[in-house]
């Protein structure tokens, strides 16, 4: 093969090829000059060469991966490297224009600050799924005269409980509770409490199991039935400083002894403001408990594949059957079923936080058109010296990396400033939210 074709397909390969194949060449001829000198032939050598050599296919592409291997390695470097360079010249020009990037980056931190606590607050009580198994097949029951209510709290009857219990084949377990808040004496000091009455149902619907002890009964909640107490793993700890002897202990609540039966999980958080789990009491029906005494809640949980729908049509059959038989008490009333969620938020609150999330994204939009115009203002008192580096050989791709480097470190040093001041703002809006709300463990995550 002559040089000039021999040079031709060089300039046609790549570098690593090229690299290769000199590598291969140069081992090939100090291997046949050897043994030339000990006496073989030109032929015979280059012949003898080749088979010591082995496959010279598999020598090149294992050659190939070295060179792209280093290849890689050194751009890798020279990223980090100019990477580097790009954010010590960004933070250099922050710091000579201290005007512009105090505008900007607090322009950015209140932006920020604003959708970031609110969306927390957002994602905690609207979007991220309820910390319950099955929180999906959870529903609140209400009665009400108007059938497009969303008014769940306090509207139902220990008899429609019953009646739920034993009537309907689309739930799976239900409970009924009603908020309490007894002054503990006699075991430290006086401490008002936030509790519930609640009936056994209560463990299978949020699918529950105490800590220590034992789950309510149905036999807890009849007529007669010794007062029994199931308190918080926190009241556990806080109280009796986690003592396991505690079980049939006497808690004495507003001067009425309930025997300490159970301790609730650690960690259990309650759905809505009704129902606060310091202490569970076992609840049950008494004399003025009658059908049209509507001031307990219900919650249920729908068997495996029943869906919401499915649990609607067979309570407005339910609703139509006890109108039928009861007239007096139920004619034109509906037994309605709604998420859990909406026992949490309430019926009116997702519009408005909804409403105020949009807000804060506007917000954020707003921030971040202004901190462009602001960046647009300073591109162009920037010209002179974007078009002396461009004369020096700079690259437009280099100078468009490194306004977007700048750019970055902003947005960086804004997001920084902002977190905190979200906290803030976070619990500001959590102190001010409906108590179902502020029962939900919200926090900034990395959602």
């Amino acid at each position: 093969m002559s040089r000039r074709i021999r040079r031709y397909m060089r300039l046609s390969e790549g570098r690593e090829e090229l690299e290769a194949e000199d590598e291969i060449a140069y081992h090939l001829a100090r291997k046949i000059e050897d043994l030339t000198r000990s006496g073989m032939t030109p032929e015979s050598a280059r012949v003898e060469a080749d088979r010591q050599f082995g496959n010279a296919s598999r020598v090149r592409s294992e050659l190939r991966q070295i060179d792209q291997a280093r290849i890689r390695e050194a751009r890798r470097s020279d990223f980090v490297d100019g990477l580097r360079q790009d954010v010590l010249y960004a933070l250099r020009q922050l710091r000579m224009s201290p005007l512009f990037a105090a505008v900007a980056i607090t322009t950015l931190a209140l932006g920020i600050s604003a959708t970031v606590s609110i969306f927390s607050v957002l994602n905690a009580v609207l979007l991220r799924p309820l910390p319950y198994d099955g929180a999906e097949r959870i529903v609140t029951i209400a009665e009400s005269d108007d059938p497009s209510s969303r008014d769940a709290a306090g509207t139902t009857s220990f008899v429609l409980f019953e009646d739920l219990a034993k009537q309907t084949s689309t739930l799976e377990a239900v409970a009924v509770f009603d908020g309490w808040s007894p002054t503990v004496t006699g075991a430290g000091e006086a401490e008002r409490l936030r509790g519930s009455f609640v009936t056994s149902g209560i463990f299978d619907v949020f699918r529950i199991r105490p800590e220590l002890g034992r789950v309510m009964l149905p036999e807890d909640n009849v007529v007669g039935a010794p007062p029994r107490a199931w308190i918080s793993w926190d009241m556990w700890q806080s109280r009796f400083a986690g003592d396991r002897a505690i079980l049939g202990r006497a808690l004495l609540l507003n001067d009425r002894s309930f025997e300490i039966t159970g301790v609730l999980p650690r960690g259990f958080v309650p759905p809505g403001e009704e129902m606060w789990n310091d202490v569970w009491g076992n609840n049950y029906r008494d004399d003025n408990d009658t059908r049209g005494s509507r001031y307990l809640n219900v919650v249920a949980r729908m068997k495996p594949g029943v869906t919401l729908e499915q649990t609607r049509s067979e309570l407005r059959r339910f609703s139509a059957q006890l109108a039928q038989d009861y007239p007096l008490d139920n004619a034109g009333r509906h037994t309605l079923a709604f998420p859990l969620r909406d026992l949490v938020v309430g019926g009116g609150t997702r519009g408005p936080m909804l409403l105020l999330m949009i807000a804060a994204a506007v917000v954020l939009l707003i921030a971040c058109a202004n901190v462009s115009n602001l960046l647009l203002a300073r591109g162009a008192a920037r010209g002179r010296e974007l078009s002396v580096r461009l004369a020096l050989g700079t690259t437009r791709r280099r100078l468009i990396r490194q306004l977007v480097t700048e750019s970055i470190v902003l947005g960086v040093i804004g997001t920084a400033l902002a977190l905190p001041l979200a906290v803030a703002v976070m619990r500001f809006l959590v102190e001010l939210a409906p108590e179902g709300v502020r029962s939900q463990p919200i926090a900034m995550d990395g959602t």
